[in-house]
């Protein structure tokens, strides 16, 4: 297994805008998809959730992304939004990146459209609802450096997982 080290908020590196991949089916972009899918399994596997990842959160400064839901698994190389539909959603947000576990309530698109090119360099397209949807535009944010807690106000979207834990052993 290839699993790297996440790089955490508060490093630098989250907050600058990934470069372009320009060269495609290289070893090396080959070896990032596995770094980022290691990377993401290990943190499932020890944790019981997770469902995408950024390269910059494993120290690549390149605009690549690795998804596993149920409905879709793979990389996104220099994924784009190209259509946002008009119909919002709240949901709670949390990151790979974050020291402790906390999560972070966030208005995004209930639809969006991704034009991305797939390691070999073939474009293609994804079009994604809902929780899809979701986590598409979190790890896409990650690639422009910004972060689910730029999402923060002053209204009270701030919920931490002990406090979740609390209501769940209480019922």
């Amino acid at each position: 297994m290839a699993v790297k080290t996440i790089v955490k908020i508060g490093e630098e590196l989250l907050r600058k805008e990934s470069l372009p991949i320009l060269d495609f089916g290289t070893e090396e972009l080959k070896q990032l998809e596995v770094d980022l899918r290691d990377t993401l399994l290990a943190f499932r596997e020890k944790y019981g959730y997770g469902r995408g990842i950024a390269a910059v959160q494993i120290g690549k400064l390149q605009r690549a992304i690795y998804v596993k839901t149920d409905t879709f698994e793979g990389m996104l190389v220099n994924p784009k939004i190209v259509k946002k539909s008009e119909k919002m959603f709240w949901t709670w947000d949390s990151c790979f990146s974050a020291d402790i576990a906390f999560f972070v309530k966030i208005l995004r698109h209930f639809e969006i459209e991704v034009d991305y090119f797939d390691k070999s360099g073939e474009k293609k397209f994804l079009k994604a609802e809902g929780d899809l949807s979701e986590l598409l535009q979190h790890e896409i944010d990650h690639l422009d450096g910004k972060l689910f807690i730029d999402y923060l106000d002053e209204e009270k979207k701030l919920l931490f997982m002990k406090d979740v834990f609390e209501k769940l052993e209480k019922k």
